[in-house]
């Protein structure tokens, strides 16, 4: 039962981000396959932890979508696209992109090549991942204060981000990121579909940018 409720907590845990960046990912194909973008990533990190369950070695077996990653695949989409290729061209594209790059990392772990990250400075790792999240975050402003019509329904947009927003901050700094994350999902979505109840326009999105 342990291991079945870890397995239910790990799951919990990743939700927001299989959302987040199946979203950004995928945002160059336009907001209608938003769904679509979401179960995919959904089943990649599902496939990826079996995946992992089956031939890693490493005591953490548990893979999920990444920010950088969300982004060289939105990067790859908008490239296609500029190039003129259809929906069904750019995402077999992307995957045949995906299997070569898989290859490669395959290639990597046998050559032992990974342990050139013990020369690297740690400055320098956080430098890219922190600029990863302040592009993403400064790509979502625009659609952010776009995605509403009237100042009514902007209001309870940026209410329901806000709640989203502080869930995560509070998480974060109490060292539970991962249930903040989680607490934001629920208590935005629940301000979601509260807000038609109580008479207010529903909040609307707009159309995730892909950094």
């Amino acid at each position: 039962m342990a291991d079945v409720g870890g397995g239910v907590f790990a799951a919990l845990a990743g939700l927001p981000g299989n959302i987040a960046f199946g979203l950004i990912a995928f945002a160059p194909l336009g907001a209608l396959l938003s769904g679509g973008a979401v179960q995919a990533t959904m089943l990649s990190a599902a496939l990826g932890t079996l995946a992992l369950i089956a031939v890693g070695r490493s005591s953490v077996l548990l893979a999920a979508p990444s920010a950088p990653i969300a982004m060289i695949l939105a990067d790859l989409l908008t490239r296609f696209q500029a190039d003129g290729a259809t929906v069904p061209q750019a995402m077999a594209g992307v995957i045949g992109a995906s299997l070569v790059c898989g290859v490669a990392l395959f290639l990597f772990a046998m050559l032992r090549i990974g342990r050139i990250i013990n020369f690297i400075p740690q400055p320098m790792v956080a430098g890219i991942l922190t600029g990863t999240a302040v592009l993403i975050a400064v790509a979502q402003i625009g659609p952010l204060f776009a995605s509403a019509d009237t100042g009514a329904s902007l209001a309870v947009t940026l209410i329901v981000a806000a709640i989203g927003f502080t869930a995560m901050a509070v998480g974060q700094s109490a060292g539970r990121p991962v249930l903040g994350a989680a607490a934001g999902l629920v208590l935005g979505l629940a301000a979601a579909h509260l807000a038609p109840l109580l008479g207010l326009p529903a909040p609307s999105g707009g159309r995730v940018a892909a950094a």
